[in-house]
Order: structure tokens, then sequence, then C-alpha cells
């Protein structure tokens, strides 16, 4: 998992030939660098993707662009050429195509792009998991959906595109992680202390004690900061997922309330406690998980929030937990 000097080794993922590649890991311990490095010294073409366009025009720039770190390391003589008003080209001196950036948000404005016409087969999704303080994109999975689709279609010959997804340990209730189900691959995995799962079309990678975080974490910067932050950076502890309300409830001690979507809410016979599953049950309310259906359980329903805040609301899954916050939304 990692190379001699205690970086990533993306080498040894990408000659596991997985189409979805998940790398999940503590900041600074070269998950992009080591990617972007392959690529260019293998000289393959591939699509650099941020989320925003602010970060998509960051990593085009000289001063701030972890591409170009990994160019000057490598001595190479480099131009770039703007495509389009939202993407970059990156070019070495002898005109041969290195990378074409993009951006999740505005990848809709480049949809008629030809991957195949320039040779591109790998796509990295840099931070592909939202940071707190950056802005939401609506249909966040969807639109990566799509992406994927304009750039993949038409490929029945078995040379899918691959990508590869990495970011730091903030989320697994992400919007990418809900739309393809791997809530609960992760889920087991954190839960578990496993970090390496390999699924036929899959790859996730959950990676601790790194040799890098160990080298840090005597850092000044890692003296001073609070421990939810070290957690995160170093130890690649998602931070912001609480699991101590995931514990599975005997349900005979509780009666089927309503079914919101997938979910189904049952309410303690004895306490002031609800539980939140995906078994199903006899529910004498149901609403749809659009926006009607939505709109109309939390008029409803609206306490249950309330109630979930005070700590009486238990789930039995992470997968449940996020569902259930994004049908409250």
């Amino acid at each position: 998992m990692y190379d001699e000097n205690g970086y990533f080794n993306f080498a040894s993922l990408y000659e596991q030939n997985r189409i979805f590649n998940v790398v999940i890991g503590a900041r600074g311990t070269g998950k992009t660098y080591s990617a972007v490095k392959y690529f260019i010294e293998k000289k393959k073409p591939f699509l650099f993707m941020r989320r925003t366009q602010i970060q998509t025009d960051i990593v085009s720039t000289d001063a701030m662009s972890p591409i170009v770190k990994v160019l000057n390391d490598l001595r190479m003589e480099y131009y770039t050429k703007k495509l389009t008003k939202y993407n970059t080209a990156f070019y070495d001196s002898s005109d041969k195509l290195l990378l074409v950036t993009a951006s999740l948000k505005t990848f809709a404005n480049i949809r008629g792009f030809e991957v195949s016409n320039v040779g591109i087969n790998d796509i990295i999704f840099d931070e592909f998991v939202k940071e707190p303080q950056e802005p939401k994109i609506k249909y966040e999975g969807l639109a990566f959906s799509n992406a994927y689709e304009s750039m993949n279609r038409n490929r029945f010959d078995g040379s899918d595109i691959r990508v590869f997804l990495l970011a730091n340990s903030t989320d697994i209730a992400n919007d990418i992680f809900m739309y393809f189900n791997w809530i609960p691959l992760a889920e087991h995995m954190i839960q578990s202390g496993k970090e390496e799962t390999f699924l036929p079309d899959l790859a996730m990678l959950i990676y601790r004690n790194s040799p890098i975080s160990e080298k840090k974490r005597n850092t000044a910067l890692y003296r001073n900061v609070s421990k939810e932050f070290s957690d995160m950076a170093l130890d690649n502890k998602f931070v912001l997922n609480d699991f101590s309300y995931v514990k599975k409830q005997r349900l005979r001690d509780f009666s089927c309330s309503l079914r919101v979507g997938k979910l189904y809410i049952y309410k303690h016979k004895s306490e002031t406690i609800w539980y939140v599953t995906q078994t199903k049950g006899t529910a004498p309310a149901e609403y749809d998980d659009n926006y009607s259906g939505l709109e109309r359980f939390k008029k409803k329903h609206w306490t249950l929030y309330i109630r979930y805040t005070e700590g009486k609301v238990r789930f039995d899954s992470y997968e449940s937990l996020s569902i259930f916050e994004h049908y409250c939304e």
C-alpha cells in the first residue's frame, strides 16, 4: 500500500484493474501526487477532475497546482492551452497531450467532449468528498454519473474508462457514496478495521496507519490543532460521522409507525425512543421519497428530527442515518 518512502503506492492499485477505485486516506500521504505522476510517467493522457470550477482553475495555475508540482519534480517542459472557458489542457514539449482538467459542476458545458479521440481512458476525481466549508452541488451523484456516461458511452468492448476517486476521510455520507450505494461497504470497512476491499468492478481503500502521518504527528501544527482535525488528517477518521446511535435493535420492542421512502420508522413500546431501519413493517402512514412525499413527511412529522437531535433516534446502519438526514433536509 505504501512505497519505500512511506507514500501511497498508486501503481499497485492500478494493477488491480478495477473500473471504480476509491482511495480514502490521511492528508499529505501522496494520493494525488502518486496518481498524477504515474499517468505522466506512463504517457497515459487522463482527465483531472475537481468538484468546483474554482478548484479546477486553481489546479491549472503554476503556483498552487499538484499537477505542476509533479511536472517540475520530473523536470518536464510543458505548456497549457485553454480548450474552453472551463477546461485546460497540459501538453509536453513535443505537443503530446498529458491531461485535461474539468470540474464536476460545469461538466455539462463540455457534454460533447470525446475523450476517446485524444486517448483518455482514465479519470482522477481528486478531493471528491465535499469539505464542510465547500458549497453543495445539487444531485452530485447524478452529475458524476452523467459525466462518466458522457465520456464512457458506447464502449462495449471492455475498455471502460477507469475512475480513481481520491479524498480525505471527511464524510462517508457523501453524495457519491449515497448514489452508488457504497455507504454500507465503507461502513463495514470502518467498523471492522478493514483497509482494502476488491470487488469485480470496485476497489475501495480506506487507509490508516500511514508512515507519513506518523512523521507529521509531532510537527508544530499537529501539536496545536484540535483532536478532531488530527483524527481526520492523520488517522483517517471520519470526523463528521457519529456512529454512536447506529445499533441494531430488537424489533419486538417497537411498533412500526410510518414508512418514508425506503426507511421504516418504529416507536419503542415503552420508552421515548425511535428506531429507523430498512427492515419492512406494516406502517399506518406511508410517504414516498419524491418531492411531495418528503414535504408531507416533514410537515407531519417535523418533531421526529427534533428527537433525532436530542439523541432519541437509533439506526440499523449508517446508510439509514444518511438517508434519514437526506429526507429531513
